[in-house]
């Protein structure tokens, strides 16, 4: 799959501007598959340049693979389109500024090849006749006025989302919903929350813009470090173990979330194709049949 990359190492760019995406349903299969081409390249740039996604260019390779098979695509035109993208796009940029624009690319398209992903998984879980919709921020909103249980909903979207919202991706409701409640909760109230939430907080986003969130969960993660007596190195060791252990437990915690729900509420763990180690807990509210 690598052996296919259009550039050399310093070269393997890609254009950051929307039209950019994995999954482009519309022109040629000869368009689709530059863009594909084009976001691989950049993805895999960013994996090797201590960027790390949750999505992993390997899949992208792989798709265009397939469509040179399949649908007789021009790897060659492929490689000529993304030369010229880049060509210009970086035209008069700084090395370090071609850079970070290959970065911003490449998290553009994991936005979209995550969002394409889970797209195909809900209509398969559609036909598969799953139950009701998935727990949405209504949802945790009335959970919480009605059971006051916020290290359970913490817990739900930090565990839904790993990893957070992209950085240049739209924001995620619960995200949103989760600055919202720890603004809520206060000072005193974010010492309920997990470590793992804590954790996950603090080292990915979760809002788009709530300085009072990212303050709290902030003075509460430096709270526990001097709790703990943890200089830098201990810190960066602990918050590791913590998420190493959160996604070991990952298939189990979603059979435990739907027990503590306390209602009628199925999880399972979804683990989409290409998000590597990196599968999540989704719930749904089941309806009256139980479905």
């Amino acid at each position: 799959m690598r052996g296919i990359r259009p550039f050399g190492v310093a070269l393997i760019l890609a254009a950051p501007f929307a039209a950019v995406s994995a999954n482009d349903g519309g022109g040629s299969p000869q368009d689709r598959a530059n863009n594909i081409l084009l976001c691989a390249s950049a993805m895999q740039f960013s994996e090797d340049n201590g960027e790390p996604l949750r999505f992993s260019s390997d899949v992208l390779f792989e798709e265009f693979l397939t469509m040179e098979r399949e649908e007789g695509i021009s790897r060659e035109v492929a490689r000529k389109w993304a030369t010229a993208e880049f060509d210009n796009v970086t035209a008069g940029l700084s090395e370090f500024d071609a850079e970070q624009l290959i970065f911003d690319t490449a998290m553009q398209c994991e936005f979209r090849a995550i969002e394409r992903e889970e797209q195909r998984l809900a209509a398969q879980g559609g036909q598969s006749g799953a139950p009701g919709a998935e727990i949405d921020v209504a949802f945790l909103r009335q959970h919480f006025a009605t059971n006051r249980n916020p290290r359970l909903i913490a817990d739900y979207i930090v565990d839904r989302y790993p990893g957070g919202k992209g950085r240049m991706g739209p924001p995620i409701p619960e995200g949103e919903y989760l600055g919202e409640l720890v603004v809520e909760l206060g000072k005193s109230g974010v010492q309920a929350l997990s470590d793992p939430a804590i954790v996950a907080m603090i080292t990915d986003p979760f809002w788009q813009y709530n300085p009072p969130a990212t303050r709290l969960v902030t003075e509460e993660y430096q709270r526990r470090l001097r709790v703990m007596r943890f200089n830098e190195r201990d810190a960066q060791a602990w918050a590791g173990r913590v998420q190493a252990e959160r996604r070991r437990e990952m298939e189990s915690t979603a059979v435990r979330s739907a027990e503590r729900w306390g209602t009628g509420v199925k999880c399972t763990n979804v683990a989409p194709q290409g998000l590597e180690g990196k599968s999540y807990t989704s719930c749904r509210v089941l309806d009256r049949y139980g479905q």
